[in-house]
């Protein structure tokens, strides 16, 4: 036979969370709440029976999924996610550093649809210089359009000069190479090694799609930089969210608050004082199916309130604190 004292204490379905005062939206499937608890338990005698049982330690916690990803919601409970908020127009100047430069491989920039693009050897690292033409002649006397590490070669009208009196001298701490007064002086070009900055020529020394985000180095180019660093602009449009890594842990508490509405009329109210988010947070997407988003909530103790009660309370209301249903 059954023994069902008060069937209004039978419950059945979910009900409304509040997080700091604000409704969070559906709850996908059941929250569930835990007050987790740690004895320390003595045994003596044969056969050991426990004569004293101590509780040691107590945790509570609550896991629930949401339904609607909101993000502004999402980083209500999460104060380690930075705020993300973008109006519509031309980004402020951004940088990237040391990156690959190849004519064989495209590198795409952490933007798209820019607006202006600059590359830049990296500064302290070597950048090859094949076939340059060598300007600024005067007499046997040529300066090299960047400050050399090493030449590896000089030319004139295409012939490979010997290195010394005979052939040529290059001050390394100037970029001047001098020739010999028997050389032809004509059509000067060097091969050569430097460690100072080299600004390439969109178009001459490497191409982008600046839809894209993307750039690759020319094959004609004579300049052949270990990396790059890029400097560039580009549309954005609006958007708002949050950032994820590098902040510090959470720090920040909030207040939690559970409604479950009784058959009766009454509500079940689960009040926690101080609240953080626990565990890894994860986002999934499916193709033909909804995608909630799983929270654990860990309490910690408030030692302002009364002992037995600094997790939170659990009671039986007459009202709803933000408005029955």
């Amino acid at each position: 036979m059954a023994n069902v004292l008060n069937a209004n204490d039978i419950l059945i379905g979910t009900g409304k969370l509040y997080i700091d005062g604000v409704d969070v939206g559906q709850i996908d499937g059941e929250i569930s709440f835990t007050h987790g608890k740690t004895f320390y338990e003595k045994k003596s005698g044969f056969p050991a029976t426990t004569v004293v049982s101590v509780l040691t330690e107590e945790n509570l916690s609550a896991e629930f999924n949401l339904l609607e990803a909101n993000l502004a919601r999402i980083r209500s409970m999460m104060s380690e996610y930075s705020a993300v908020t973008v109006t519509p127009g031309v980004s402020d100047s951004t940088e990237e550093k040391e990156l690959q430069f190849s004519a064989d491989k495209h590198t795409k920039l952490q933007y798209g649809d820019l607006v202006t693009l600059s590359l830049v050897s990296t500064d302290g690292t070597e950048t090859a210089v094949t076939g340059e033409v060598v300007a600024g002649a005067t007499g046997t006397s040529f300066t090299l359009a960047h400050i050399p590490k090493s030449v590896s070669a000089v030319y004139d009208n295409g012939v490979l000069l010997t290195e010394g009196a005979a052939g040529y001298t290059v001050a390394l701490g100037t970029g001047v190479i001098t020739l010999a007064a028997s050389a032809d002086a004509g059509d000067v070009t060097a091969d050569y090694v430097t460690e100072g900055d080299v600004t390439l020529v969109l178009n001459t020394d490497f191409y982008a799609d600046m839809l894209a985000g993307t750039f690759y180095r020319a094959s004609t180019s004579i300049y052949e930089p270990t990396s790059v660093d890029a400097t560039y602009t580009y549309k954005n449009a609006a958007s708002s969210g949050f950032g994820i890594g590098g902040a510090s842990s959470s720090s920040s508490d909030f207040v939690v608050e559970f409604v479950h509405k009784r058959r009766d009329g009454k509500y079940r109210v689960i009040k926690l004082w101080k609240c953080q988010i626990s565990g890894d947070f994860t986002m999934s997407f499916q193709e033909q199916a909804e995608s909630p988003v799983a929270i654990t909530i860990t309490a910690l103790a408030d030692s302002t309130k009364a002992a037995g009660q600094q997790f939170g309370t659990v009671v039986d209301a007459t009202s709803a604190p933000y408005g029955g249903w």
